[in-house]
């Protein structure tokens, strides 16, 4: 049998309008899920000073996929941290897709980050900080954001 393995990029997946409210809802749906699923330790390489590739296996048996995620850092990249996901049906071994995982991995760790941010702060709280400008901390101010429901906050950066 011949597969159409379909090639997803950033721009496919950027164009798809993803909400951080929708990112904030699968989150959690995953972490209320996460006994049902299977996910191995990582597996890191480092070849040369920070740079690093990482490996993050997972099995999601309620929708029948496996999926393999490469993240690596290369200092000097643009942006530095990138991901490259396998998109596997669980069944049949058929590969699904090959996508680029920069995207869902920024969204991801901001929607995990400000669910728990939500989670844990004080009720009173009203100023939050963050280390970085990167990709991941606008993910995680996107997703915070849509969980504060706009309300007034005050945002101190430490770039």
């Amino acid at each position: 049998m011949q597969n159409n393995i379909k090639y997803i990029t950033y721009k496919d997946i950027e164009n798809l309008n993803i909400t951080p409210e929708m990112c904030n809802q699968w989150a959690k749906e995953v972490i209320l899920r996460k006994n049902e699923c299977i996910l191995p330790p990582k597996i890191s390489i480092k070849p040369v000073n920070d740079n690093f590739f990482t490996t993050m296996p997972s099995y999601i048996p309620f929708i029948e996929r496996i999926g393999i995620k490469e993240v690596s850092r290369i200092v000097g990249r643009d942006p530095a941290l990138k991901a490259d996901i396998l998109l596997y049906n669980s069944k049949s071994g058929e590969l699904l897709s090959f996508m680029d995982g920069t995207w869902i991995t920024s969204m991801r760790t901001g929607a995990v980050a400000a669910i728990t941010i939500e989670k844990l702060k004080k009720s009173t709280t009203k100023s939050y900080s963050f280390i970085g400008l990167g990709n991941t901390a606008k993910a995680t101010l996107l997703c915070l954001n849509s969980i504060l429901n706009g309300q007034e906050i005050t945002i101190k950066l430490f770039a």
